[in-house]
């Protein structure tokens, strides 16, 4: 059972701060709404009418670089979501830490 990150076999010594840069509230809602538009394309080229073959092509590039993605857009935006209601309750605390 892993207890820790550090006793994970595949982490590093030290964890990698890579989104850490999602603390800022710009950041934060500027990947966040880029998650919802790209959901919202989606169920947007799903509805539309298959009548023209640039458009199922879209279609089926999008549904490929989505669910073959190693990361679950849906998933993703609603931890985003998390984060967003977690940093508005600080307040400009966090700005504080940066």
């Amino acid at each position: 059972m892993i207890k820790t990150f550090t006793d994970s076999p595949i982490s590093k010594a030290e964890p990698d701060p890579i989104l850490a840069h999602l603390m800022h509230p710009y950041s934060l809602d500027n990947l966040s709404s880029v998650l919802k538009h790209i959901q919202r394309f989606r169920v947007s080229l799903d509805n539309a009418p298959l009548n023209d073959d640039t458009l199922l092509m879209a279609r089926h590039v999008l549904a490929d670089l989505i669910e073959y993605s190693p990361v679950n857009v849906a998933e993703f935006a609603a931890l985003l979501d998390g984060f967003k209601e977690h940093l508005s309750k600080h307040d400009g605390t966090a700005s504080k830490l940066i």
